[in-house]
């Protein structure tokens, strides 16, 4: 039987034996009561140790047994649970004690672990009040070296995990100079500040790659973007951010990459099917990565010439991880282009001209019949190679007028006058045009290109003739 103590030593009323053999105690006082009488002194009869005992320590059998009669009296007892109950109220703070550990800190653990652990005791003198007895010890113990246990496990794993991934990344090449330092002291250093000291000699080489990365986007020539697997924008170099700011757009950073295009012309991909009709959102589209590598033409609102280009940026295990896109300005690269077409149009219409009726006029006069008198021969002969060599010298002009390297030289503009009258005095004398030059007596100091001027000069007089 578990007895259910109603209170510790000197709880139960009693009077001295002898007071009552005195006749100091009334008979009232007795009546109607269950008297145990035995000796109640340490050292006089039998004591024990009992959960209520008091700062005594002890307790004598003849209040064990007031306790016990107390307990049969008024129908109270102590059962003791059952084993499952006992294992649910042992097992259950466990569980959640360890289900905090995955989702809090370990600050906040030890919090949660602190409260279940006094949670334990409550419940457990709330039912032993109900006259249910679940022993707390099995939940306190686990409570109390479960925190200690499973930081230790954990770092433990972590110094193992972090020890493992150092030295693989101390065998990486390293990307960067480093600068050498003096080699410290040497001191003495457990496993933990080994693994520390290589996390921050790890964490300073991140830090320093990424600013060399940020460093070399802003290097780049041209307008970069660097976006995640939707199209936000995480990174863009000075450049972007200039050109983005002159459309408009002050913030770029998080905008998405086709709505940063919507506003230029209809771009003109190259290596695409007739039937494919080009959207800005196939620049984040690995269907049209091998498209976009030789990029897509496109003309702005300023009407420069742009060619955009998009590749995917893969992680180290080749998973997708965002886009890198550039906008390369090709507007003096497509203005080279419409002039060299315009130059082979010359080559090829104008300049081929005069050469096939130089041929003609050699073939006719090869034949006896067709042949053209000699006088005429040679004058439509002279006529297809000065119009011929007029070409050409205008093409070397006209090469040499858009180079942007001049042979400046001060000169006085009456020497270009009168070098432009010199050029033009036999094509003015077949005309029978009379060339005046009537300059006064003072220098015209000018910084220019004296062949180039001259040859403007020229070309404005043959224009007035015409």
């Amino acid at each position: 039987m578990h007895i259910p103590f109603a209170g510790s030593s000197g709880h139960f009323r009693s009077v001295p034996y002898a007071a009552v053999l005195r006749g100091d105690v009334p008979d009232q006082f007795f009546t109607g009561k269950y008297v145990l009488i035995g000796a109640t002194a340490i050292g006089m009869a039998d004591t024990f140790p009992t959960p209520v005992s008091g700062t005594s320590g002890v307790m004598s059998g003849i209040e064990i047994n007031a306790n016990i009669l107390a307990g049969l009296l008024d129908h109270k007892s102590i059962s003791i649970a059952r084993p499952l109950q006992t294992a649910l109220f042992s097992i259950v703070p466990v569980l959640i004690v360890l289900s905090s550990y995955l989702l809090w800190t370990p600050r906040t653990s030890l919090l949660i672990t602190a409260v279940l652990m006094l949670l334990t005791i409550a419940v457990s003198y709330l039912l032993l009040t109900m006259g249910i007895w679940i022993a707390p010890a099995a939940a306190l113990i686990a409570l109390a070296i479960a925190h200690p246990l499973w930081s230790w496990i954990r770092l433990e794993s972590a110094i193992s995990y972090l020890g493992q991934e150092f030295m693989l990344l101390d065998q990486e090449p390293h990307l960067l100079p480093e600068i050498n330092t003096e080699p410290a002291p040497q001191q003495v250093e457990d496993l933990l500040e080994q693994r520390i000291n290589a996390m921050r000699v790890a964490a300073r080489r991140v830090r320093d790659l990424r600013q060399f990365i940020s460093d070399s986007l802003n290097s780049l020539p041209d307008a970069t973007l660097i976006t995640t697997i939707d199209g936000h924008v995480l990174v863009s170099n000075q450049f972007a951010r200039d050109y983005f700011a002159a459309a408009g757009i002050r913030n770029i950073d998080g905008a998405l990459l086709p709505y940063l295009f919507s506003n230029m012309g209809t771009p003109q991909a190259t290596n695409t099917s007739p039937n494919h009709t080009f959207s800005w959102w196939d620049l984040i589209d690995l269907a049209h990565v091998s498209t976009l590598t030789s990029g897509t033409s496109v003309q702005d609102q300023q009407g420069r010439d742009l060619l955009i280009k998009s590749g995917p940026c893969h992680s180290a295990h080749q998973v997708l991880t965002g886009w890198i896109v550039s906008i390369v300005d090709v507007t003096i690269i497509r203005a080279a282009e419409r002039s060299r077409d315009e130059t082979l149009r010359f080559l090829s219409h104008d300049m081929r001209a005069p050469q096939a009726s130089i041929l003609a006029l050699l073939e006719l006069q090869g034949n006896p019949v067709s042949a053209l008198p000699q006088k005429q021969f040679f004058s439509r002969l002279e006529q297809a190679a000065r119009k011929t060599l007029g070409l050409v010298d205008n093409f070397v002009q006209l090469a040499r007028a858009e180079s942007a390297e001049y042979r400046l030289e001060e000169v006085d503009f009456q020497d270009v006058l009168y070098d432009a009258v010199d050029e033009m005095w036999s094509l003015a004398h077949n005309k029978k045009i009379e060339l005046i030059t009537d300059i006064e007596g003072q220098e015209f100091l000018t910084n220019v290109d004296r062949s180039l001027m001259a040859r403007a000069v020229q070309s404005d007089f043959e224009c007035h003739q015409l």
